[in-house]
């Protein structure tokens, strides 16, 4: 079983390999029971996308963000991060995922939707 990914990155690429030089990331797929979006990805590989494709400071955008994992990698990292999500559900599940992250940012104004 397998999902593909695409993800862009403004400016120069970095290469995304694996350590068996692969492009394929390995990882434990999320029990169905523990999931919150019917497509939600496990943190570990958007931890491994978001680190290997951007810098500490740097804004990771996701555009359909569902459950928030990516932006949940973000934050762990110290990554700025931007969500776009229609259901208003997921929203509310994205933020409360987001809330139980420390963040290594000191936010000085958030925007109330």
């Amino acid at each position: 079983q397998h999902e593909l990914i695409l993800f862009a990155s403004n400016g120069e690429p970095k290469p995304l390999t694996t350590h068996d030089k692969s492009n394929i990331v390995r990882v434990s797929n999320i029990q169905s029971n523990n999931r919150v979006h019917p497509t939600q990805k496990p943190i570990e590989v958007l931890r491994y996308l978001v680190s290997s494709s951007s810098s500490e400071g740097d804004v990771v955008f996701d555009p359909m963000c569902g459950s928030g994992s990516a932006l949940c990698a973000a934050k762990q990292l110290g990554r700025h991060y931007l969500g776009i999500e229609i259901s208003p559900d997921y929203v509310k599940i994205s933020k409360e995922q987001l809330d139980l992250i420390q963040s290594p940012f000191k936010w000085i104004k958030e925007e109330k939707a």
